[in-house]
Order: structure tokens, then sequence, then C-alpha cells
């Protein structure tokens, strides 16, 4: 364990922060673009999203109505031969301010140089004019993945940052503590080392105690002063952190934690995102979350699910941009943990959505955002969708409406009878139910949009898996249905 002193750069020489006066954010081409944060903050009826255009090297911000989805500001930032990373967005509602909190990296291009690792911060006003901006050297390693971070009752960000180093020399992997002030200035931070990934990807403030916990394959208990005090085993009683994974206080005395299932839990596959009710001592009270039934699905670390003003749940579940299906699921639970509806959301012809987060917006809606990808020719394309509290759509950004598909199935858990009500298909559907063995036991035939009501009376007790296929019998989307 060290602490390093801060360098800090000067600013003149090396931003190149630019005005984006198009408000553009479908880049064409090769470009990938990423929406890795966005916020909805309550009091407002606007949010912000950022994310990276690697095609400029540039982390994007976009001010945006959450009632007709339009983009109302932008804002572009970069520093001079780096390349921009994972993003956080802070709202300061007491100066009504934002911070982006950004990681950049330098390759070495020589043998005499070293990689290098920097924290930025940009202060806006809501109109995403820039009021200050610092950048931190930080450490001579250009590997991150994931930042997380609270906000303390003085508005100090506390945050955490994973680094790792590019080659088989595991023992130079880092976790970065960090302290920076309403202003966004670095006042603090330590660098702690480790023979293995350090993997610590949610914060949370802990219940006994005036410390915080980050939680990732391993539990961190960090002090008051946010520095390392404890490292806790990589599982306790029931639960197995992993590396897809959010927690918050719920109440005075238990933790809300979700994570992706990387083996079974219970009835829970692997690919199911599961959400524990956990006590103090990380014993489970109560666990719900979203079956799936096939490989390759997860929860995405920091945006996992959120939570609404009356203690609705919004839960999240995305399937790998890479199998071909690429689709995501949202389930809304109320504060019992009860299930209320799912909605599973499925690709359109050439276009596939990859989710990046679910976030609760002023209505007690959600919004999600993430990557549009079309394949050919290959291009991403950054979105945002709203919905409402009913999970009904109310606006998406850059006129994706027309290629939005989704399937909303309640109540689930079923008594005897559900309705599957569909979005967006262009063209009638087979839909098929299966056990967990895999046998098909209930079919239906040309299904459209609209509610469809499904009798489920001859099924006995259980969790059942459905697929709506095409004409051509192609799968356009499933999801599951729990039978009471």
């Amino acid at each position: 364990m060290s602490k390093n002193i801060i360098r800090i750069i000067i600013m003149c020489f090396i931003c190149c922060t630019s005005y984006a006066q198009d408000y553009e954010w479908d880049f064409e081409g090769e470009n990938t673009f990423l929406f890795g944060h966005s916020i909805f903050p309550p009091e407002l009826n606007y949010g912000f999203t950022a994310g990276l255009s690697t095609q400029e090297r540039a982390t994007n911000v976009y001010k945006i109505n959450i009632t007709t989805g339009e983009i109302e500001n932008s804002q572009k930032v970069s520093w001079n031969n780096m390349s921009s990373g994972i993003e956080r967005l802070v709202y300061i509602e007491e100066r009504s301010n934002l911070i982006l909190i950004s990681g950049y990296s330098k390759r070495a291009v020589s043998e005499n140089e070293k990689d290098s690792f920097y924290l930025s911060t940009v202060l806006m006003d809501t109109s995403l004019n820039i009021i200050k901006e610092n950048l931190y050297y930080i450490t001579d390693r250009s590997m991150f993945y994931h930042m997380d971070y609270v906000l303390t009752e003085d508005n100090d960000i506390l945050l955490t940052a994973n680094i790792w180093f590019d080659n088989p020399v595991v023992e130079n992997n880092q976790l970065i503590t960090a302290r920076f002030n309403s202003d966004g200035e670095l006042t603090d931070h330590e660098i702690i080392r480790f023979d293995t990934h350090p993997t610590c990807f949610t914060l949370v403030p802990e219940i006994d105690g005036d410390g915080y916990l980050c939680i990732g394959m391993w539990i961190f208990l960090l002090d008051q002063e946010f520095k390392l005090k404890e490292i806790l085993p990589d599982h306790i009683g029931e639960f197995r952190p992993t590396s897809q994974i959010k927690a918050k206080r719920w109440g005075s005395e238990h933790y809300l934690i979700a994570t992706y299932v990387g083996g079974e839990y219970k009835e829970f596959k692997q690919g199911s995102t599961i959400m524990y009710l956990m006590d103090k001592n990380f014993k489970v009270v109560k666990y719900t979350g979203i079956p799936v039934n096939i490989e390759f699905a997860y929860a995405m670390p920091s945006s996992v699910y959120d939570i609404t003003s009356d203690s609705m749940i919004y839960l999240s579940n995305t399937q790998d941009a890479f199998m071909g299906l690429q689709r995501f699921t949202v389930s809304k639970f109320d504060k019992h943990l009860n299930h209320i509806w799912r909605m599973d959301f499925s690709r359109i012809g050439e276009y596939r959505y990859w989710m990046w987060g679910v976030v609760t917006t002023q209505d007690d809606g959600f919004a999600v955002y993430g990557t549009r990808h079309i394949w050919y020719p290959n291009s991403r394309h950054g979105y945002v969708i709203k919905f409402n509290k009913d999970g009904n759509l109310v606006s998406a950004s850059d006129d994706h409406r027309p290629d939005i598909q989704y399937v909303k199935v309640y109540p689930n858990p079923v008594g005897d009878i559900c309705t599957l009500e569909l979005y967006g298909f262009e063209s009638e559907c087979d839909l098929r139910i299966f056990d967990q063995s895999g046998r098909n036991v209930y079919v239906s035939h040309r299904i459209s949009n609209g509610p469809q009501r499904i009798d489920m009376t001859m099924l006995v007790s259980g969790t059942y898996f459905y697929k709506l296929y095409d004409k051509y019998g192609k799968e356009l989307t499933g999801g599951s249905l729990v039978k009471m």
C-alpha cells in the first residue's frame, strides 16, 4: 500500500475542450460510441448522459429532455494524446452543478516511457457550460475498467477505480481510492496494490459504523477517511460477490444487492440477475431476480438496478451482444421485492440493442440507455429510451422509436391468467412456452401487437420460459414466467 503525491497537469497546455453545437450523437461509420453512464436527478425534468466516442477520442455529455427525448445541449471533452475510458456523472443538487469524472490513459510509445493513468474532472452548470477543469496524474498504468462513487453530506465525492497492468505481472494491479470536493478538485487519494485483479465494483455506506464497503469479487472495508481498513472473505455465508454488482443501503438495517449469477443460486441459473435483501452481516433475508435460460447474460456493473422515490425497483439483465440475439430485460418490483411486471426487449432486423443501464426518472418511471449496434456497416449509436411507471414508452432519443420491440408480461408471478403485451412487432408471431426441462407446454399462433391473454391454468407451479418466433421460425425475443 502506498500513497502518491498528486501531480496536477496545467490545463491550458493539455485540455482540448470544445462545445458541440450540432447535438449529434448518432456517429456513423466505423466509430464506436458507448453511453457509459446516465443520471436523471429526481428534482429535474431532464437528465444527463455521457459516452465515449473512439473516433474522436472524446467524452460526450448530453442534456436530455425526459418527456420528448430531445437533446437540449451537448458538450465534448478530450485531452491530447490520451484515450478516454469509463466515466461517471455526479449532480450536486445544492449548487445545481454537474461533475464529469473520467479516467484517461496514455500508452508508452518508447522503451524510455511508461504507461500513465489520469483522472479528469470537469465542473459544468446544468446547461453544460464548463466552469472548471482538472487533470490529475495517478499512476503508471494504462488499463482500467470500472469506477463507482458515493456523494457525502458535505458534497465530497468518494470514488474507487480499478486498474490493472497490461501484462502477466499481476502484482502490479491496483485499486485507487480518491476524494474530490464539490468543485471536482482532488483532495486525497490512495493506491492499493494487489497480487490479483482488485475488482471493486460498487460502493455503499456501511450499516454499522461510518465507513464504506466496496463490493466486487472481494469486499473491501474502508474507514471514514476512505482508507483501506480490511479485506473481507470472498464470500460470506450464501453471498458470493461477482464482477457485475450494485449495492445500496435499504433502510437502516439492510443492504439491497443485485448481481448476475456466475454459476447457480437456488432456482436461478447462470446468466440470471439476482437481487438480495441482506442484513448487516450479509445474511440473505429475501431474494428475487430475473431468471434467464441462456448463457452469456449478465447485469452491467453500477447500473444493475435503480430505486424510485416511492421505493419501486427497476432491475435489469442484458444478454451478450455477440451471441446473435442481443436483447435485454427490465423487471419492476415493489418495496417488498414482489414482482409486478417484466419487459423483454428484442432486436429488429439489423439493429441490436446493448443496454448499459437502467435509471429512474422524476415521474417514477425509468430510462434505459446504451448502444444500438448495426452490424453492417459496423457502427454503434448511443440511445436513451424513456418509459413511464407502467412500462409504457414515452420517448426515444434520435428517433429510435420505430426500432423498438418489447414484450411486457403481467402479472408475473402468474396465478392462472397472465397478459403478454406486444409492442413494435412488424408481423404476427408464434408464442411457445417451455418448462425448465425444455419441454414445449403451450403454443399460440399468430399473435400481434397489443395485449394477449395467456391461460396457464393447466400448468403446475414453477418457472417457465416463453419465446416469440416470426413466421420463418426465427426467435425474436423471450423471457420467463413464474406460475404460482
